[in-house]
């Protein structure tokens, strides 16, 4: 998060030429203007193994190379590599504006590891010194991982001759975390404690002249857990003494919250730290970091620390009002004395408040289950309520990598969660805030684009492509992702490998992947008006199943004949093409989209809000029409009964299309016209979000 007070108008564009259009000028004079980034993921690729263990891959133009495997971050859903590149360049751009404060909103690391956290420390302490940043950073779901020291280590950083190279911690064992080392396509593990994943005392050691203790230049400082509460009260010595790990640690249990609030028959319980805070640090702007990781206790008596808590990620807020109820109403003293004193209050975690779909969650859940994609993260609706009874009024958050802006209004309780982009995904950017008088709040998203030597590693992926080629075909990634022109171009590279490599395997029903990877778009448009009696078992037994769905149905009674399939398809064909033509394209134009991009472009939406609309637009014409198609459809998809989880060969042709299909189209029309999350202005004295969704590719 960026502050500074407001100086820059229009003649600032220049500076900025290299960024998206919707990063503009700051508006407003005489406002605390700030930007918000959230999950870096910080690995450090030149990273320097104290311990001599790792050299690393010589590079033609720089020092060694300690990256990940291209394929790694591919099947992933963030960056590993190339986000060390965007930070830099988001910095950057930061000291053009004349902005000088970064918050960072959890997931500054990766996974709290002393290689990188000294790497990303370096880093923030060359922009203190040079440019006059101050960083501020709340904690998320991977710094820490646990809340204590836990042995870890990655099977897949980029070894010698394109192979994976395993580096991982020792365990207290002669192996390092019990390894396996004996597969041919990997290079002998190494074994080093640079890799451990850090818990909250290493976090504090690496970050905490960055907001999570006292600093003697602020103007104030105070966590959940201090012996003040006023100005007068506070002095530097003082909050200093109180940051102590010790002196802000709260008891947990596995039922709910402990401490006073413990109830009778409560088990589990244990004492952790917490890196929740309240910072002023120029006169009138608070800072309110909530740290939102919950660690529920599991089994607090096992050898393996890794056991002994479930890592928070799944959590958040859900978790936050049964298990840290006294940091819940430390925050609703906190806006209210920030209201009573004139403050103005910036409120920050890393979890999302509200429903983060935008209104899709019913859509995705139909696709994918209840818990499906992040849905088991999402909060609910009675989360939102109490979160607003707090009355903060508008909150970033981060942990999805998503862009959007989520409205929770009920009989007075208002909250807005505005949900930063991660800068290690698809779309990279980050939230360029003012907070203007009379209670306005003015968010402008900043795109990373043109991100310099974003492709200074990409002689190494060449050797693992080659690799891969040669002996492991299966996990061959693209080629062409080694093309792209630009940051943007690449972090799109990645959504779309991540989705053919991972998604489509591990989220996307059998039958779902089956016709995204076999129909285009004309097909899905004949599809969803093709009306037969024919049904999957009997094209499957004709030889006609063209989306090869045998593999994911169960054979049932299959007696009637196939003949009139193919006059159905005709008659279907036809509408298809008529529809087509009276919205201005045809089934050719239509052919040209696969099914994979159609998926692709879901994922996309569904990460990227309004920051995905022009990559979407080539396409816009199809998603429109399938809407038409399916908007009177009311089917559902027939189970086995021999197995209730797969669908009976019974069904209609087409029929499985349009059932699952129909929320994937539905839901990308919800998420085009949801709240603005580009460029718009909360009003938090009239309690609403005003803003303009500019090109629109899909209609209501």
């Amino acid at each position: 998060m960026l502050f500074r007070r407001t100086l820059c108008g229009a003649c600032c564009a220049a500076l900025f030429a290299s960024f998206s259009a919707a990063a503009a000028a700051a508006p407003a004079d005489n406002g605390y203007e700030i930007a918000y980034m959230s999950d870096v993921h910080f690995h450090d690729v030149y990273a320097h193994f104290e311990d001599g263990s790792f050299k690393g891959l010589p590079s033609a133009k720089h020092k060694n190379a300690t990256i990940r495997t291209m394929y790694a971050q591919l099947t992933s859903t963030r960056l590993f590599n190339e986000n060390y590149f965007a930070f830099l360049a988001a910095l950057d751009d930061a000291v053009a504006r004349g902005l000088k404060v970064v918050v960072i909103s959890g997931d500054f690391s990766d996974d709290g590891q002393p290689v990188h956290m000294r790497g990303l420390r370096e880093v923030m302490e060359k922009y203190r010194k040079q440019h006059g940043l101050r960083f501020f950073v709340t904690m998320g779901n991977h710094d820490p991982a646990f809340p204590f020291v836990i042995p870890a280590g990655k099977k897949d950083y980029l070894g010698d001759n394109g192979k994976n190279q395993p580096i991982f911690s020792r365990d207290g064992s002669k192996d390092c975390s019990g390894y396996d080392t004996t597969n041919a396509e990997k290079n002998g593990t190494i074994c080093t404690q640079e890799v451990v994943h850090g818990g909250y005392g290493e976090i504090f050691t690496y970050m905490g002249q960055y907001g999570l203790t006292p600093q003697a230049d602020y103007v104030y400082w105070e966590t959940p857990y201090s012996s003040y509460k006023t100005q007068a009260d506070y002095s530097f010595d003082k909050a200093s003494k109180e940051a102590a790990i010790d002196r802000r640690s709260f008891e947990i249990c596995k039922q709910g919250a402990g401490g006073e609030l413990k109830k009778e028959g409560y088990t589990d319980c244990a004492v952790i730290p917490d890196g929740t805070y309240l910072v002023e640090p120029v006169p009138g702007l608070w800072l309110l970091a909530v740290d939102s990781n919950v660690y529920l206790p599991a089994d607090l008596a096992s050898a393996n620390p890794a056991k002994r808590f479930t890592g928070s990620g799944n959590n958040g807020w859900n978790k936050m009002l049964t298990h840290k109820q006294h940091v819940v109403a430390w925050i609703k003293d906190v806006a209210e004395r920030a209201k009573r004193e004139g403050k103005t209050l910036s409120v920050f975690s890393h979890f999302p408040t509200v429903a983060f779909y935008r209104g899709a969650s019913a859509e995705v859940a139909e696709m994918f289950g209840k818990g499906g994609l992040d849905l088991k993260r999402e909060p609910t609706a009675s989360t939102s309520e109490r979160v607003a009874e707090t009355g903060i009024g508008l909150h970033f958050g981060g942990h999805i990598h998503a862009n959007d802006t989520a409205v929770f209004n009920k009989s007075g309780k208002f909250l807005v969660n505005v949900q930063v982009p991660s800068l290690a995904a698809y779309v990279p950017a980050y939230k360029h805030v003012t907070y203007q008088p009379q209670g306005k709040v003015d968010i402008q998203t900043v795109e990373l684009k043109d991100v310099p030597r974003f492709n200074e590693l990409f002689e190494h992926y060449r050797v693992e492509h080659k690799y891969l080629a040669e002996k492991s075909p299966a996990k061959l990634w693209d080629e062409k992702i080694l093309a792209s022109r630009n940051y943007a171009e690449f972090a799109g590279w990645h959504m779309s490998e991540l989705t053919r490599l991972r998604f489509l395997d591990e989220k996307w029903a059998c039958d779902m992947r089956q016709l995204a990877r076999s129909l285009n778009g004309a097909d899905m448009l004949t599809t969803a008006l093709l009306d037969t009696p024919v049904t999957e078992g009997q094209l499957q037994q004709a030889g006609k199943d063209q989306a090869n769905l045998a593999a994911c149905t169960v054979a049932e009674s299959v007696t009637a004949p196939t003949e009139r399939y193919d006059s159905d398809w005709q008659a279907a064909r036809a509408k298809a093409e008529a529809l087509a033509s009276a919205n201005g394209t045809s089934l050719t134009e239509l052919a040209k989209i696969s099914g994979l991009e159609v998926a692709t472009d879901f994922h996309k939406v569904l990460n990227a809000g309004e920051l995905a609309f022009a990559d979407i637009k080539p396409h816009a014409a199809l998603y429109n029409l399938m809407n038409i198609a399916l908007k009177d459809r009311r089917e559902s998809v027939k189970m086995s009964a021999a197995d209730a989880k797969k669908p009976s060969s019974d069904n209609p042709a087409g029929l499985m299309f349009r059932a699952r299909f129909k929320p994937l189209f539905l839901g990308l029309s919800k998420v085009a016209n949801a709240a603005p999350n580009r460029n718009f202005v909360v009003d938090l004295l009239k309690q609403s979000v005003e803003g303009v969704i500019a090109d629109k590719p899909i209609n209501n």
